[in-house]
């Protein structure tokens, strides 16, 4: 039997697609791209759906049909369901997509910064957007400045060129 602390929250179910069964996820992370099934929570028992295509619907969305959802009846009873991936993929997810890092707390050089709210990856320099209390930071998502990441609690270890966190006051 899956348990929840097995896994982690790869995306969600938005909509579906067609007639045929597809839905579309908004994934968190690539390893969608790669994974041969994932797993959905039905009726508060999490079971795993084998997938037998995917493709690309944009930067963040997948159409995604799995065996067993043969039409657009049974895909719509998919919709707003969250779509996990099992946890010993969560290391290859950090390292593929920084969707990953949303709401872990950024440290520069040992100092809490805040927790990244959001990533900007509309350009080619991707972004994490750190809130804390009344600041936002804007900080380059390059893995130059990573130095530690602690999965189990959720903390991204940095250290952040002189000035960078100031360059706005």
């Amino acid at each position: 039997m899956i348990t929840k602390d097995e896994l982690f929250v790869a995306g969600k179910v938005t909509r579906t697609h067609g007639v045929a069964g597809e839905w579309v996820c908004i994934g968190t992370t690539d390893v969608l791209d790669e994974c041969p099934y994932v797993v959905l929570c039905m009726d508060g028992l999490f079971v795993p759906f084998f997938i037998e295509s995917r493709r690309y619907h944009s930067q963040t969305a997948w159409l995604i049909k799995v065996e067993g959802i043969e039409n657009e009846e049974k895909a719509r009873n998919l919709v707003g369901k969250e779509v996990f991936l099992p946890k010993k993929w969560q290391e290859e997810a950090a390292q593929v997509s920084y969707h990953y890092f949303i709401d872990f707390t950024v440290y520069n050089y040992g100092e809490r910064v805040g927790r990244i709210e959001s990533i900007n990856d509309q350009t080619d320099n991707v972004l994490f957007s750190i809130v804390d209390d009344e600041r936002l930071y804007m900080v380059p998502a390059v893995e130059d400045f990573m130095v530690q990441i602690d999965h189990a609690n959720k903390q991204l270890f940095m250290e952040l060129p002189e000035g960078l966190l100031t360059i706005n006051d």
